[in-house]
């Protein structure tokens, strides 16, 4: 008999930007947090209207798998994500394909209890502000995504200084298709 551990679900925190305008501004804020993420493990994929995102992470002597899987409130831009990873968090901007400044009512079109809003990430519609908030002041793994590598690129892990002074250093740096 073989001891086969379903994957736990872990809480999604999420937050949202849109602007009519300017596509920089149109994306969501997707993070996981958990103790001890094992980075060589991450596996995800992004298509234009979902994603599946697979890690394990290890709280002492445990170590146990995580995953999620959701459809998208409305289409996104998978070529235009990009990647902030801490020992203790994974977050991912992800790039809205419509530009409106009307933001979307939820995450999903379907209610995920595992997905909360990260009210310290969050702007209210309307608000003029551009602050971008950038918790990844050290050290952080980047990686581009190729959706035929589930994630990662061939050459590996590409290990980049983002500015915590300069909010948009995450966000700025996505790459959109022409």
């Amino acid at each position: 008999m073989t001891n086969v551990k379903t994957p736990v679900i872990p809480s999604v925190l999420w937050a949202q930007r849109s602007s009519a305008t300017n596509k920089q501004q149109n994306f969501i804020y997707l993070t996981v947090s958990l103790v001890g993420i094992i980075h060589s493990t991450l596996k995800y994929t992004v298509t234009d209207t979902s994603i599946s995102l697979n890690v394990n992470a290890k709280d002492g002597d445990q170590e146990c798998e995580y995953a999620f899987e959701l459809d998208f409130y409305a289409k996104v831009i998978p070529e235009a994500l990009k990647k902030c990873m801490t020992p203790q968090s994974i977050t991912i901007v992800i790039f809205k394909k419509d530009i409106a400044a009307r933001y979307w009512p939820d995450l999903a079109r379907t209610a995920l209890p595992y997905a909360k809003t990260d009210f310290s990430r969050w702007t209210w519609e309307g608000d003029e502000s551009d602050d971008m908030e950038e918790d990844c002041s050290t050290d952080i793994i980047d990686m581009d995504m190729d959706s035929s590598s589930a994630g990662t690129k061939n050459g590996g892990l590409l290990k980049q200084r983002h500015n915590a002074s300069n909010p948009t250093s995450l966000v700025g740096a996505a790459k959109f298709p022409d």
